[in-house]
């Protein structure tokens, strides 16, 4: 879609498009790690928007230019702005905090991918695969990278409900590291890939030793990702679909393909379904 690609080729957008390069499973790991830890619910919108500073940080992007929120995705750019790329103080508590859980998260690396918890950073995007043989050696992006962005897009689109849209993000595809990352060429029904997730989070967190209430929460959380009936769910449909399209941009640069399918699949929910005119709020323009 033309008007899509223009769109994340502008100047408005090229520091996010950009920063889709410097993701890296740590960096999920690194946040899941925070939201299961952080006993202050009050502290996670600091804790989730110092990891994601931190991340932008270390890509060394630079924002400074202002965008007014009549831009298409004006809310998201300046909220990322405004979340991300601003150099604000953070409280102490909540840096010691967020640097003990990346170390934690660093030892975890190592044998992460063997518990099924944690399995997305070694499950590959499917979809890219198919298509990029390049790729094929499993070193394309992983569902853990997918899913870490789009945690960070989710909170921006939805600014009220910041945690519980990054929250949503982080877990939304994490069933995947049981069922794998499945195309719709795979599994036809729409409805029974959603049971098929359902029935392996539970199963996953019925086997990870977390506290009730965390377990709780992560599966409410992963529950309204599937059922997409709150605004923050909404956001996070458009979220991965945005992402989609920055990783398509990403890879057509590099690898020199055409990734048209992947273009109309995410500009048929950004600019023409039902649920992108619904957020118009958000500065979008059909």
């Amino acid at each position: 879609m033309e008007q899509l690609r223009n769109l994340l080729t502008t100047s408005e957008f090229c520091a996010i498009s950009s920063w889709n390069d410097y993701v890296d499973n740590l960096d999920w790991i690194w946040a899941m790690m925070c939201a299961l830890h952080c006993e202050n619910s009050e502290h996670l919108f600091e804790v989730f928007r110092y990891v994601g500073h931190c991340v932008v940080q270390r890509s060394g992007i630079v924002f400074d230019l202002p965008v007014s929120k009549e831009f298409p995705f004006g809310t998201l750019v300046c909220e990322w702005h405004g979340r991300f790329g601003i150099c604000g103080a953070f409280d102490s508590e909540i840096v010691d905090f967020c640097q003990k859980m990346r170390s934690d998260a660093c030892a975890l690396m190592h044998h992460a991918s063997v518990n099924p918890f944690w399995g997305i950073i070694g499950v590959p995007r499917a979809g890219w695969m198919r298509v990029i043989p390049e790729l094929r050696d499993k070193s394309g992006e992983s569902v853990a990278q997918h899913s870490f962005k789009t945690a960070c897009y989710a909170g921006c689109l939805c600014p009220d409900a910041f945690v519980d849209a990054f929250l949503m993000g982080l877990v939304h595809d994490q069933a995947e590291a049981v069922v794998g990352d499945l195309t719709p060429a795979e599994v036809g029904d729409h409805r029974e890939k959603l049971r098929l997730e359902c029935d392996a989070y539970q199963k996953m967190l019925e086997n990870v030793d977390l506290p009730g209430k965390v377990s709780e929460w992560l599966w409410h959380s992963f529950e309204a990702c599937m059922t997409g009936e709150t605004n923050a769910a909404h956001c996070l449909h458009l979220a991965d679909k945005i992402d989609m399209a920055l990783q398509a941009w990403t890879y057509e640069r590099r690898f020199h393909v055409d990734l048209q399918e992947f273009w109309d699949s995410a500009g048929e929910v950004i600019f023409n379904s039902e649920f992108g005119m619904r957020n118009s709020e958000f500065g979008m323009r059909n």
